[in-house]
């Protein structure tokens, strides 16, 4: 099967204009289609889908990038995903509840990315990735998981020659998953809380390319 894609860039002053579109192909895998876990600890078993078919996503952005700053941009995405393979809960032939691979008609997915650097003083440099992710679909299952809004943020000071300190931090919002375990039509939702992770280094360099690293 042919996947198409297209780019168009025109740059206007110092800036960068692009426009993508690309389809992916994507055929079940074997694990998909054959695995088998009777004894999930879920209190539930894992079951492959030997009818899933394809999925087809037809992916679109447009965005703009500074000439001027690098790593300074933001970017519009859209992404019609049909037959989007993910898990579910059904019945089986003996009327057991199992978590089954399982073809999602229509999923749309879209959002946009801020990406932010900065260099304020000499020594000083400042870097940050803002995410939204919104998602539609007739099947609540398959949009679990997702957190509408992530930051990745990261400041690095390069206190001596050859000594560097980076803090990096990550927060995720609060997002929703399905618990239920006792029939497919009854959903148990779990609104999980938004979490932040930190993390704090200091990396002295050495020539021939070797380097010591600390953190917490």
């Amino acid at each position: 099967r042919i996947s198409p894609s297209i780019s168009l860039m025109k740059s206007i002053d110092n800036y960068n204009y692009r426009l993508n579109f690309s389809q992916n192909y994507r055929i079940p895998s074997l694990k998909e289609i054959y695995y088998s876990y009777e004894d999930h600890g879920g209190g539930f078993p894992i079951i492959g889908n030997e009818d899933l078919k394809p999925s087809i996503s037809n992916y679109y952005s447009a965005s703009i990038e500074s000439r001027k700053y690098i790593n300074n941009s933001i970017e519009f995405y859209y992404n019609d995903v049909s037959n989007m393979i993910a898990n579910r809960f059904v019945l089986d032939e003996n009327d057991l509840t199992v978590y089954q691979y399982h073809n999602y008609k229509n999923i749309n997915l879209y959002g946009f990315n801020v990406s932010l650097f900065l260099s304020p003083l000499e020594k000083i440099t400042f870097n940050s990735v803002y995410t939204y992710t919104g998602a539609e679909s007739n099947y609540e299952d398959v949009i679990d998981g997702i957190s509408a809004h992530s930051v990745n943020l990261k400041l690095k000071y390069n206190l001596l020659k050859d000594l560097d300190i980076l803090l990096t931090s990550k927060f995720n919002s609060s997002k929703t998953v399905d618990t239920e375990q006792t029939g497919p039509d009854n959903r148990n939702d779990l609104l999980l809380p938004p979490y932040s992770i930190s993390n704090l280094s200091i990396t002295k360099s050495f020539k021939g390319g070797n380097y010591l690293k600390m953190g917490v």
